[in-house]
């Protein structure tokens, strides 16, 4: 696996900043209104979500597979 390519995908960056802010949501930190909490967690699951399956090697873009 080429750690380069991944490192320059945009999907890989976008998972890892969901990621690091919904840990700073269990550490405490509150960035949004309790009242849009749900929404701003399932918004950020989805993005960490995106942001493991995918895969920068394929010659499509985006999250499409070859």
């Amino acid at each position: 696996m080429n750690w380069k390519n991944r490192l320059q995908n945009y999907g890989f960056w976008i998972g890892v900043v969901a990621l690091l802010l919904l840990l700073l949501q269990q550490f405490g930190v509150e960035f949004v209104s309790s009242a849009f909490q749900v929404l701003v967690n399932i918004i950020l699951g989805i993005l960490v979500l995106l942001g493991i399956i995918n895969n920068p090697t394929t010659t499509k873009r985006g999250f499409c597979d070859d």
